[in-house]
Formats: C-alpha cells, structure tokens, sequence
C-alpha cells in the first residue's frame, strides 16, 4: 500500500474522514513519502494565511480535500485496506476488571489501540486488576 492508516469504514463517527482514515495513525514506505509532503504543503499553505483552526476536525477536511484536487493522493488512500477494527474499543475497558475473554475478543482484529492521556484510571477496581492496571505492567500483549 502506498499509505496506510487505521481504516474501518463501517465506523460511525461525524468526521468527514467517515472511517476511511485516521488521522491519528499515518505510515507510509519510503518512496510513498511525497503523499505526505503534498499534505503537508497544504496545511503549511494554511498556516501561511490563516493564525487559528478553523475546526478539531481541521486535517481530516484537508486529506479529503487534498484526495479531491489529487489524483495520486486519491490513489494512494483508497488503497488502504480495512484494519484495527475494535480500535476504540480498548479505552472503554480501561476502569473495568480485566477479562481474558474480552480482551482475546477486542484484540483478535485489532493491533493498534487509541488511547488517552486526558483521563485518568485506577490500576484496580474492588480489589480486581483493571485493564489499564495490566496495560502498566505490559499484560496486554
């Protein structure tokens, strides 16, 4: 694949990324670099004319934009092949007592979990190690 981010397509969140991207988890090979440099000259363009962001959302707007005025870019995306399915599903978890069965259950199509720092997390609840307890430790492999 020329690029690749997190893909799930059947996600319903109100980002006009719609799932076919996240713009959180970027990777591409070496000689795939340019897609990368083409954003970014957009959003240097941006900051050349503009001193704020417009929207949360603003570099979501951009890639679908930029895969609107750039074939290559359109190209490169709509290669991304469907993956990390259950990637939110870890951070619902972390303040409940760690289960095996749901744990072998999220992790089955999913390697890549989005996390937060913003929220803290007790490492046991009732005397029971919670899932962030053994995401500390290094259990959750």
């Amino acid at each position: 694949m020329p690029v690749w981010s997190i893909k799930r397509p059947d996600y319903r969140h109100v980002s006009v990324a719609c799932g076919y991207f996240a713009n959180y988890s970027f990777g591409c090979g070496y000689e795939n670099r340019k897609i990368f440099a083409k954003l970014a000259a957009y959003v240097l363009q941006y900051w050349k004319t503009h001193d704020y962001m417009v929207d949360y959302l603003f570099l979501d707007y951009l890639i679908v934009q930029a895969q609107l005025q750039d074939k290559e870019i359109k190209n490169a995306f709509s290669q991304i092949r469907l993956n990390n399915r259950n990637c939110d599903e870890l951070i619902k978890l972390l303040n409940s007592p760690f289960d095996e069965e749901k744990w072998a259950e999220i992790k089955k199509e999913t390697i890549l979990f989005k996390l937060t720092w913003k929220v803290e997390y007790p490492a046991e609840q009732d005397g029971k190690e919670t899932f962030y307890g053994k995401l500390l430790k290094g259990d959750l492999l």
